[in-house]
């Protein structure tokens, strides 16, 4: 029984990862088709130029983070590589760090 819980686990790990690297891709998609079709964006959204563009570069930067960490957890997980795990744990605690700084800094 415990080494078919270890394997559920594996895969719901594998699967939530594919989940985050599949939302990374569209998120970073996204990015780069703000950045190439500026016109209508600028038309609907009724903003600069330079506002939207720093937009899309966070969409961008968000969006490869995102891929980056699915893609290691995945690996990671099907693999069950220890040295990628550990770097997968890593980021997220760096990630949970800065949300929790952000959102002091924001609130004070």
């Amino acid at each position: 029984m415990g080494s078919a819980c270890i394997k559920v686990t594996k895969y719901f790990l594998f699967l939530f990862n594919l989940i985050f690297f599949i939302l990374g891709a569209v998120i970073l998609g996204f990015g780069v088709w703000i950045l190439a079709d500026k016109s209508s964006f600028i038309s609907v959204l009724q903003t600069s130029s330079s506002s939207l563009r720093m937009g899309a570069y966070v969409f961008i930067g968000v969006g490869a983070v995102t891929m980056l960490m699915g893609f290691l957890g995945c690996i990671g997980a099907v693999n069950e590589v220890r040295c990628l795990l550990g770097l997968y744990f890593a980021f997220l605690l760096l990630i949970l760090i800065a949300q929790v700084t952000a959102g002091a800094l924001f609130y004070f």
